[in-house]
């Protein structure tokens, strides 16, 4: 033989990657009868992954308890996935039938989803007071200003809704 080939087999992960992730492989000659051979060679690995898309959940909560809203990235599918860099996210609450500082506790905030995260979690305190009041909504509003994501929008928006608790 004056040649050979071998495979390397690749993983189909969930990991936005870049598009092109090299390997380099390192050939030795074991044999004494063999001149020198140039054996190190690159590998060339491309990524099927798509860009992630954000989307927030919509909780509901008795007034008093936290509004844990969980912001994740899905793929193409709808799927959990993660990206390879942290995207950047400003995070502000809005009013629509509760009011700041009455029911919730406002934020207006930076914050990530670290690389090689698939979600991260916002909690908006709420206050628990004695009105007999409607079910009322906020909204957690997300700005992203970071490139590596799909959304057509870069402003995704969560429902908050608080439920009364007095009689």
């Amino acid at each position: 033989n004056i040649q050979t080939s071998f495979n390397i087999t690749t993983n189909i992960d969930d990991l936005n990657e870049p598009y092109e992730e090299y390997i380099n492989v390192v050939g030795i000659v074991t044999s004494n009868n063999v001149g020198f051979q140039d054996l190190d060679k690159t590998g060339t690995i491309v990524d099927v992954d798509p860009d992630p898309t954000i989307i927030i959940d919509n909780p509901t909560v008795v007034e008093g308890n936290t509004l844990v809203f969980t912001i994740s990235l899905l793929n193409a599918n709808d799927e959990p996935m993660q990206n390879y860099q942290s995207i950047d996210l400003d995070l502000i609450t809005n009013n629509i039938s509760a009011n700041s500082p009455e029911d919730y506790t406002a934020i207006n905030a930076t914050t990530v989803i670290p690389a090689f995260t698939e979600f991260i979690i916002v909690q908006v305190s709420t206050i628990d007071d004695d009105l007999n009041e409607e079910t009322e909504t906020m909204e957690l509003q997300v700005t992203v200003t970071s490139s590596n994501v799909s959304n057509s929008s870069p402003v995704i928006q969560g429902i908050g809704t608080i439920k009364d608790n007095d009689i």
